[in-house]
């Protein structure tokens, strides 16, 4: 998470120091159990008794596609929201194509959770970097992708890429085109 704010450029600091004071920010979050660790996945969410994502539009969107409420992508003003998370569960459940993603214009943040082999994730991805123009963080942690698609090329703003736990052995040798990419996790 602290990498990710990092790559967002939350901390107008070098690299270093935006770690550092990124590293208190989190601890200091922590502490007041604003984020705790999640009790599905290895990573830390946000306290729903703590924050309320707003859902209005002077505010950026933070949408959490949820397999309990398969409507919920006819609710959000799609053009809005800068930050999605998929559960792979949803993602079924929602017919989630990469059509669905070109409904998100301004994506800056695309997060997939749990995402299983039964998910053509690969197919879903290649297709959708076309059109995500404004993406700067892409985490595919434990998707099960076995190769990134050469389509990220087209991801110019992209600063922040996690594949741990994938099963991608290699990335294409162009991938030193992103300029922008200064946070990558294997």
């Amino acid at each position: 998470m602290i990498q990710l704010w990092v790559a967002q450029g939350l901390f107008p600091f070098s690299n270093r120091e935006a770690e550092v004071e990124a590293a208190k920010m989190f601890a200091s979050l922590s502490s007041r159990q604003f984020i705790v660790p999640s009790p599905r996945h290895f990573n830390y969410e946000a306290n729903p008794s703590k924050i309320r994502f707003p859902y209005d539009t002077t505010h950026e969107y933070t949408t959490v596609l949820d397999s309990g409420q398969p409507d919920m992508m006819d609710d959000v003003p799609q053009t809005s929201v800068k930050h999605l998370c998929i559960d792979n569960k949803s993602s079924r459940q929602l017919n989630f194509n990469s059509a669905s993603l070109k409904r998100f214009p301004q994506l800056q943040t695309l997060l997939f959770l749990s995402a299983a082999p039964s998910l053509p994730l690969e197919r879903l991805l290649r297709d959708a970097f076309f059109s995500l123009t404004h993406l700067e963080s892409l985490i595919l942690r434990t998707s099960h992708i076995s190769e990134l698609p050469l389509s990220v090329l087209n991801l110019k703003s992209l600063r922040y890429l996690d594949l741990s736990y994938t099963c991608i052995r290699e990335l294409p040798q162009a991938i030193v085109s992103l300029g922008d990419l200064s946070n990558y996790k294997a």
